[in-house]
């Protein structure tokens, strides 16, 4: 649609069956969301899509920071 972001996509490396990504997220405008949809294409080359998901609204991306 008209003024939506470009799709993007970002490779998670795997470890001891598990995986961890950060994403950088452009800031919101007042009433968008940011959708998430979950692709994943196996060994063979097969490609799985999840559903597409909105983020709650009020939802607020944060700062990942140290803490003790």
């Amino acid at each position: 649609m008209p003024g939506d972001g470009t799709r993007q996509a970002h490779a998670i490396a795997y470890q001891n069956y598990a995986g961890k990504l950060d994403v950088p997220l452009p800031p919101l405008a007042p009433g968008q969301v940011y959708w998430i949809q979950p692709v994943i294409t196996t060994k063979a080359g097969s490609t799985h899509w999840g559903n597409a998901q909105p983020t709650p609204i009020n939802a607020v991306p944060v700062e990942r920071k140290g803490a003790k």
